[in-house]
């Protein structure tokens, strides 16, 4: 089976449907940095039209969810 690399867009259904349906094999899950902890993701936030965890623990509660379904499959997008 071919190995998949998942963008991730803060929308736990999307880590509900991977669980579900198992189609394809996950490498790995690429998500955003929280925007007050990188500089450049303050400037991808503004022009990506998706709802991004303005709070910490929000952000948190995203990196968690993913990592109890898929253990170490996340890798930050810098």
């Amino acid at each position: 089976m071919k190995s998949f690399e998942i963008p991730y867009n803060f929308d736990f259904e999307l880590i509900d449907f991977l669980i579900n349906y198992h189609l394809i094999d996950i490498y790995s899950i690429y998500i955003a940095p929280f925007r007050n902890h990188y500089l450049s993701a303050k400037s991808f936030y503004e022009t990506i039209p998706f709802n991004s965890p303005r709070e910490i623990n929000n952000y948190k509660e995203h990196i968690q969810y993913i990592n109890k379904y898929f253990p170490n499959k996340i890798m930050l997008l810098l």
